[in-house]
């Protein structure tokens, strides 16, 4: 095996092992693969022309640092603080494997006639493993979705740990491990993995206080809008039953007291008529709910020229709490009113409300047009509001209880539509009721 060959299975391929491991749940830029070959080529070359030229230690330490973030800019398409994450995670790793190796080396085989070849084949079989490994359990749970929500105070405690992770790697690299003593070889290693350890509490330990952080959010948004519903039912109860006095009023006056009514008395007359109509435009879709949130948005619809049109089986909504409903239905309504709104052509300004059954499952799809494709954060769209308050919970609010009730939540964009899509598996007696 030529010199070459094995200073690459050595050093660059099990780096790039170590980085698909933590990178694969991230998010992926486009032709993934055809980037990919084209990192593992940039690596090879500056590797082997760092090799060639033998740059100092301390420059080599850094090169692993500059050819991961490099590499990861190219493949993924997270925010800088992910890459650096990701980076640094990556060297942690693939330093505790080449370390670990060759403690295990000189402790165990240097004895051995064991010949060159078989030590990088047995090194490149063991980096493999220790590659699948950190991607089925670190690397995929660490990340919250495709990204790391890495905040300052984090960020600077993870850079005092790679300084002191690098501290004990170049007493490794200065005294060499053969002229340790085992036991002080030893203690290296075990506070290199001390300082891998810290860094990963810490990031299991920022993300359970931002789940935590959330989860409380989403429940006092969720008692907020049952309040909400309350307040609202109420004053569309009011509404109805005020439309419902004044058209039974009209009609007595139009049959009894308008006989002799002028033409001027009788045009003030249609357009009370005209102006109470909104009582016959309430959509009736077989749940009160449902009925409430549509009455409600529609009314602020009308005034700002937006068309809401619904085909709903509202029965089929009654296994679901009331401030459930309303919270499904008024956040994506709200989301689809905020976006149509934007839009110039008040023709264009439409909302579609679709709830039906499809086989076993419930069906609910939301669509509106959209001028402007949002960006995604994960797997939904980010707020377009300041970020701030409540702001860009909506659709985690959506989803978030959607969950409760075993269902999901799928957001589509096609020619210049923007689809919500919730399924919810409906039982036996769901169907029934």
């Amino acid at each position: 095996m030529s010199q070459s060959i094995m200073s690459l299975m050595i050093s660059v391929i099990p780096l790039l092992w170590v980085c698909l491991a933590f990178a694969w749940p991230l998010k992926k830029k486009e032709h993934f693969g055809i980037r990919l070959l084209a990192v593992f080529i940039i690596w090879s070359a500056i590797y082997s022309s760092f090799r060639f030229f033998q740059i100092p230690s301390f420059l080599d330490i850094g090169l692993y640092y500059v050819m991961l973030f490099i590499g990861l800019k190219l493949i993924l398409n997270n925010k800088w603080s992910d890459l650096i994450y990701v980076t640094i995670w990556s060297v942690f790793i693939y330093r505790l494997i080449t370390n670990s190796s060759q403690i295990f080396y000189h402790s165990f085989l240097i004895n051995f006639q064991i010949t060159h070849n078989k030590i990088i084949i047995a090194y490149f079989i063991y980096s493999a493993i220790a590659a699948v490994v950190i991607a089925l359990t670190i690397g995929r749970f660490m990340p919250r979705e495709d990204r790391y929500d890495i905040g300052p105070r984090q960020f600077i405690s993870t850079l005092l740990l790679v300084a002191l992770f690098e501290f004990f790697d170049f007493l490794l690299l200065y005294n060499g491990i053969d002229n340790f003593l085992s036991n002080y070889h030893y203690f290296i290693l075990g506070m290199q993995f001390y300082c891998v350890t810290i860094v990963y509490i810490q990031q299991i330990l920022f993300n359970k206080s931002a789940l935590k952080t959330e989860r409380d959010t989403l429940d006092y948004l969720w008692h907020h809008q049952q309040s909400q519903y309350n307040i609202s039912k109420d004053n569309i109860d009011l509404i109805n039953q005020k439309c419902h006095d004044l058209k039974h009023q009209i009609k007595y006056f139009r049959h009894h007291e308008m006989k002799s009514a002028c033409d001027e008395d009788l045009t003030f007359l249609k357009s009370i008529e005209k102006a109470i109509d909104i009582y016959d435009a309430i959509v009736h879709t077989g749940n009160e709910v449902l009925d409430t949130i549509l009455t409600e948005k529609s009314l602020y619809c009308q005034k700002n020229y937006i068309n809401i049109s619904c085909v709903a089986d509202g029965k089929k909504l009654d296994f679901m709490a009331s401030a459930d409903i309303y919270s499904i239905f008024g956040n994506a309504l709200d989301n689809a009113i905020e976006s149509v709104i934007k839009i110039k052509d008040v023709d264009k300004r439409l909302v579609d409300v679709l709830i039906y059954q499809k086989n076993n499952f419930l069906v609910v799809n939301i669509i509106n047009p959209i001028e402007e494709h949002p960006v995604f954060d994960g797997e939904l769209p980010e707020s377009t509001k300041p970020k701030n308050g409540y702001h860009g919970f909506g659709l985690k609010s959506i989803r978030h209880t959607v969950k409760h009730y075993s269902g999901t939540m799928n957001v589509d964009i096609k020619e210049d539509k923007f689809k919500l899509t919730i399924l919810f598996p409906l039982n036996e007696q769901n169907e029934e009721d």
